[in-house]
């Protein structure tokens, strides 16, 4: 569907972490932590949704119960977030550089020590990658852009996970990717909702939602037409919800 009737899925606790994507204009950046204390901005993505009638001091984010405020993208991470970028090779992935490095970038300050990196411990976190995630890769140290699509995005989320999150945005994760690497996203995606992950998938492809979703937001027009559990779903009546603002 078009970009104002995408379907937004949660698997748990989805109104609660909307916050962060309506706020007018909210721009959401992955930062670098140097060894001087400063922050690069790495990738970044403009949400400009200042029309949504959505009442943000209504909208809380509670995981656990605590009440979190994420004020910016390193404390976002700080606070167990983690996002998988819609545009994997404008902004998600290093194309010049290995996978060691694009599996370690967002994890830094565990492997430094009075500035200084561990390449054992960067090693180990990615041989970690490779295999708990499947990536089929020559080597750690093979550049990331010869990979396939799906290859490319397994190290991404594997990026993610090494920061340890708790609630996981996962915007378009099976775009430009084969079938067969679907199916491996998806399961991983399951296996981390099961583990206890908060989980919410952005995705323009009904069945991918209905596949792996408890719940399904729908919007219509830039405005939220429904949320319903997935049971009580089909795709046509998703596409119904889609145009009720249209």
């Amino acid at each position: 569907g078009s970009k104002s009737t995408q379907s937004i899925a949660a698997i748990e606790n989805m109104s609660r972490v909307l916050k962060q994507m309506i706020k007018s204009p909210y721009v959401a950046q992955q930062y670098v932590k140097d060894y001087y204390n400063n922050y690069t901005a790495v990738s970044s993505w403009l949400y400009d949704m200042k029309n949504m009638p959505l009442a943000l001091d209504e909208i809380q984010i509670v995981p656990y119960g605590k009440e979190i405020d994420n004020k910016n993208c390193a404390a976002a991470i700080k606070n167990g977030f983690a996002l998988l970028t819609e545009e994997r090779r404008a902004t998600g992935i290093f194309s010049g550089l290995d996978i060691t490095f694009n599996s370690t970038i967002a994890n830094l300050k565990k492997y430094a020590s009075f500035g200084v990196l561990s390449g054992r411990k960067m090693n180990s976190d990615t041989d970690w990658v490779i295999d708990k995630i499947r990536v089929k890769t020559p080597s750690k140290k093979t550049f990331i852009r010869t990979l396939s699509g799906g290859n490319q995005q397994k190290v991404l989320l594997g990026r993610w996970l090494l920061t340890t999150p708790e609630i996981l945005l996962l915007d378009e994760p099976t775009r430009g990717i084969d079938v067969g690497a679907k199916f491996e996203i998806y399961q991983l995606i399951i296996d981390l909702a099961a583990s206890g992950k908060g989980i919410i998938v952005v995705s323009s492809e009904m069945s991918e939602l209905l596949g792996i979703c408890d719940k399904i937001l729908i919007m219509s027009g830039g405005r939220v037409a429904a949320i319903e559990e997935t049971k009580n779903l089909t795709q046509e009546k998703i596409m119904e919800y889609a145009a009720k603002y249209i």
